[in-house]
Order: C-alpha cells, then structure tokens, then sequence
C-alpha cells in the first residue's frame, strides 16, 4: 500500500507541476475543421456500457498550504479550520458505501513559519484526527 501512495503522490505532485509550469491553454479557436460538434458526431453510438454505479477502491484527499502557526494572529482561526477538514472528510467517507479514507496528501506549506511550536501544532491537529488505517504522506 505504501508503495502504491508513493507512486500516486509522484505522479499527483507531477501533474500538478506541470499544469502550473504549462498552464491550461486551448489550441481551438472555435474555426476549427475539428470543432466540438464534429468531434462529437465521429463516436459512435454504442460505444459501450454506462456506468451507472461505483464503488472506490482507494480514496485519499489532497489538501495544501494550510499555514498552521502556533502563535500568529490567525493562528486560532487556521487551527480550527485545519482540524474542521479533517472531521468533515472523516464524516464524508463514513457516509459512503466505501467507508474509508485511504490516505491524505499534504502539500504545500504544512506551517507558517516552519518553527518547532508550529510543527509541534500540526502534528497535534493531525494525530488528533486522522484515522489511524489512513496512511499521512507530506510533501513540499
């Protein structure tokens, strides 16, 4: 399973990279000989089953930047909205069929200001509150 979520991180962290270093540009200006109502006249009808119904085989959640301070002037508000995304995507995968959060990515910048107290901070939020089957994984 870690091997699984070391990849999943690599490739997330990846995509993510270069869709901020390219950007999201469209090549079609709308003359196009390959226009959307073309495009979508060329699939063919029976192109196969419709899914109808779903169930995860592995669900994680990817949150960023959440800037915990132990001691800023937001460092009230940061901590409860830090700890409130926790308890609400616990309470989501509960309400599912597949009841369980696989792993949470971090990202970003976990403190304000990468001090001890900060770190001290998070790590509380975060032990207080994940899971104990959902795999932690942080990254820059």
């Amino acid at each position: 399973m870690r091997k699984i979520i070391k990849w999943l991180t690599f490739g997330l962290v990846s995509v993510l990279s270069a869709g901020m270093f390219f950007g999201c540009v469209s090549t079609s200006n709308g003359n196009d000989s390959n226009s959307d109502s073309e495009q979508s006249s060329t699939v063919p009808p029976d192109s196969g089953p419709i899914v109808t119904e779903f169930t995860p085989t592995f669900r994680f959640i990817v949150a960023s930047d959440m800037h915990v301070s132990a001691s800023n002037a937001d460092s009230q508000m940061t901590k409860i909205r830090f700890r409130d995304m926790f308890t609400q995507m616990n309470a989501y995968a509960d309400g599912q069929s597949y009841d369980r959060l696989d792993a949470v990515l971090l990202a970003g910048d976990i403190t304000d200001g990468g001090t001890n107290a900060d770190l001290a901070t998070a790590k509380q939020i975060i032990d207080a509150n994940i899971a104990e089957e959902t795999e932690l994984v942080i990254t820059m």
